[in-house]
Formats: C-alpha cells, structure tokens, sequence
C-alpha cells in the first residue's frame, strides 16, 4: 500500500484530492502540507511513494520545490499539479524530473489513473497535454531554455505588469527585473518588446 503526500495552499483542493483517492485501492495512507518548505521537512521523518505537487505555491514555487527534492531524493516519484495547461510549464516540469502532469480541471476524471500510473514506474499525462505540449515544442521559440526566474518576468511582463510591479510580485529590485529581461531577449533572440510579447502569445503565456 502507498502513502502519499498532498502539497498544495489550498486546503479545498487538498480535501478533493483526498476525497477522489479515498476508494484507491493503491492507496492506504495520505499527509498533507500547505507549501514547498513544510513538504520538504515532512520527507526527513518519513518516506512517500508519491508527492502530488501544485506548481503555485507561496513562497518557494512548485517548480523549485520538485528540484530541491529530486536534488536530495533523485528516486522520488512526484505528480504536479496545476490550474494551467500551459504547454511551455507542462514541459519545463516534466523535463525537471517530474513523473507525471495533471490540470486540477481534468484531476476528478485522471488521478487515479495517473496515480496508479506512476506508482507504477510509468509516466503519466493524458493525451489532449500530450499532443499541446508536442505541438508547442515545434514552435520556434523554446522557453525551456529560460531559468525558472527568468520564465516567471517573462511571465508577469506578458501579463502587463511593469517592471516595478514585477520586482515588487518577486521581492527583486527593478534593476534585476531589466536585467532579466535583457538577458530573455538576449536568449529567446528577440530585440523590440514586441517581438518578445509575440513570443509570449505563441507560447500561450498571454
């Protein structure tokens, strides 16, 4: 029988995943933490076979949350979570290490089969991300090659946040926030704004 861990800042969402894996026959014990760093003290006393991990957390995010426990525990198997179904996302966590990926839209219909899946060994994600996900790879433009802060500018800039009001969402100054977004377009091989918003829109991010 699998334990799990629940991580997410929504107790709601919490009590619904809980509920839809209550029949799981897999299933026998579940924790829960509302945020990155609890998560991580919970690994140290005990053991998971399965952590499902909201991308937007407060304070540390999802995504650095599932590098940090892959850096300690590179074997963990790790199910993210997300309202979006961002393409661009789906393949930044999956490239990550993560096992699976499932929108909270579609979890009441697909979690227990992607948690079946990945206690399994096997990796889940349906089909409809599958294909978006491939199908966004073919684009020109790969933002797989941004770090994690620099995605999460490009983001809020797309967004039509302005640079202060970037630097201030991130707890950075507004000179760090310019100098990322030298260093997107520098990367993304990009030199107006707009060409980098249009860049922004073919990879769904607006």
């Amino acid at each position: 029988m699998a334990t799990l861990l629940i991580v997410d800042d929504h107790e709601i969402i919490r009590k619904g995943i809980k509920s839809v894996l209550s029949t799981h026959p897999e299933v026998d014990d579940i924790h829960e933490a509302g945020n990155g760093s609890d998560a991580y003290q919970l690994m140290n006393n005990q053991v998971f076979d399965l952590i499902i991990l909201d991308i937007n957390l407060p304070g540390i995010s999802g995504v650095e949350t599932l590098r940090k426990i892959l850096q300690k525990y590179p074997s963990q198997k790790i199910l993210m979570l997300s309202m979006h179904e961002n393409p661009a996302i789906i393949h930044q966590v999956m490239t990550a290490g993560a096992m699976g990926f499932i929108s909270k839209g579609e979890f009441a219909e697909n979690l227990n089969t992607a948690v079946k899946t990945i206690l399994s060994g096997k990796v889940f994600i349906s089909q409809e991300l599958s294909d978006a996900v491939q199908t966004s790879q073919s684009n020109k433009t790969n933002l797989n090659i941004l770090t994690t802060r620099e995605f999460e500018v490009l983001k809020l800039l797309a967004s039509g946040k302005t640079n202060s009001e970037v630097a201030e969402l991130l707890n950075i100054s507004p000179k760090t926030v310019a100098n990322k977004l030298a260093l997107i377009k520098e990367k993304m091989e990009v030199s107006s704004d707009f060409e980098l918003f249009h860049a922004a829109k073919e990879n769904n991010l607006i």
